[in-house]
């Protein structure tokens, strides 16, 4: 029995011996001088890239290689310096590259913080970019990218990661094939993209273009112009100063607080819209539309879906359903002009009382009903045309009011 347990012991330490014995690390700690402004590149296969500026002529590289023995001495860190530009490159054996690689090395750079950064590029890991950079290109495969603090024109990608960029001072293209985008205090244009994955953007200073072919958009507080569109899932935009086009597929589109114009094209999704300071075209294949607190103009269409507007003050409103209701509460100017149509719906107008109007009203196939008194054109009466109604209201050169239906009943309430 004792010398069962002898050998069992002597087993476990021989295995535990060849566990350790396997596995391999070296360091490289060196530091190269390199000009204020010069070219910093670094590629690497398997391991996180950490890049962070400091206020010195010179780049520190703290390198950590560590993986299988049997590979270790086939991976090779190869530097090749000048003095405005610095090179860093993994060398793996050629079949590395082909998913059997059991070896990674760290990097942590300190770099001039008006060094150029190209190209940052991972294969297998996360980069991280901190206060560094006067020009930024960085990418990985299969890993998150972050940059922070960056006051030049930056570009960083990854494939299947996310990616997200916070404080910068430069330009931006940010951009993931299958992860979420992030975007927050950016003083420069943006060009934002994500294929599989959500898009977040907060606080962009400038224009701001930004795409999801199947992913949510949430944006908020834009100093520029805006473009969205997604093709699968929500788009919600807030406090935009510039004009605004957003373009969603099948889910809903929300736009707050636009201080320029608005223009929204939908598929298959419902549209709301609050408070726009220079009108809004909306469209919708198959969705509502709802528009409250809105100025400007104001056009709205869409196939099978309500129209609802309320609380706005426009001089131009052309609203047109297929088949959907339309239900509209708003001001009506003397100068203004309104157009309601739906073919298969009914209208309901909620007008006020002290408004002044020219009313022109067809439906083939439905109800009229007034809460005004219509003076009618000499030699027309009601009841010889049941299912037209024109005439004036108040002082009688007021807003031109022209509603048309086929099978729509329609009504006009006094507010």
């Amino acid at each position: 029995m004792k010398h069962l347990f002898l050998t069992t012991t002597l087993v476990i330490c021989l295995l535990a011996f060849a566990a350790t014995s396997s596995f391999a690390q070296d360091e490289l700690h060196k530091s190269y001088p390199l000009a204020p402004n010069g070219t910093v590149s670094l590629t690497n296969l398997s391991g996180t890239i950490r890049i962070t500026g400091w206020n010195e002529n010179r780049v520190q590289v703290d390198a950590v290689k560590r993986g299988n023995q049997e590979e270790f001495s086939q991976v090779e860190i190869r530097v090749t310096e000048s003095p405005d530009r610095l090179e860093i490159t993994t060398i793996y054996p050629r079949n590395n590259w082909r998913g059997r690689n059991q070896v990674e090395v760290v990097y942590d750079l300190k770099v001039p913080r008006g060094a150029v950064l190209t190209p940052i590029a991972s294969t297998s890991g996360d980069i991280t970019i901190t206060e560094a950079g006067s020009r930024v290109v960085a990418r990985s495969t299969s890993g998150n990218v972050t940059v922070r603090g960056i006051r030049g024109a930056t570009t960083i990608n990854s494939t299947s990661g996310d990616v997200s960029a916070e404080q910068m001072g430069g330009t931006l293209n940010i951009s993931s094939t299958s992860g979420n985008v992030r975007l927050k205090d950016v003083e420069a244009k943006v060009i934002a993209h994500t294929t599989s994955g959500d898009l977040t953007a907060i606080n962009v200073q400038d224009d701001l273009s930004a795409t999801a072919t199947s992913g949510e958009i949430q944006i908020e507080k834009v100093a520029g112009r805006l473009s969205a569109q997604t093709m699968s899932g929500k788009l919600s935009v807030k406090d935009i100063s510039g004009d605004a086009t957003l373009q969603g597929i099948s889910d809903a589109v929300t736009a707050d607080n636009i201080r320029g114009r608005l223009t929204v094209n939908s598929v298959s999704a419902d549209v709301i819209i609050r408070n726009v300071q220079e009108g809004a075209r909306v469209n919708s294949v198959s969705g509502t539309i709802t528009i409250t607190q809105t100025k400007g103009l104001i056009e709205a269409k869409t196939t099978s879906g309500d129209i609802n507007v309320r609380e706005v003050e426009s001089r131009e409103v052309q609203l047109n359903t297929h088949s959907g209701q339309i239900n509209y509460a708003g001001s009506f100017f003397d100068d203004g002009r309104y157009g309601f149509e739906s073919f298969n719906g009914n209208i309901i107008l909620l007008i006020p009382s002290n408004s002044n109007f020219a009313l022109n009203v067809t439906t083939f196939n439905g109800q009229i009903e007034t809460d005004f008194p219509i003076t009618l054109p000499p030699g027309m009466t009601q009841t010889n045309r049941p299912r037209r109604l024109q005439g004036t209201y108040g002082k009688g050169n007021g807003a031109e009011i022209k509603i048309g239906g086929f099978n729509a009943s329609i009504k006009l309430k006094k507010q």
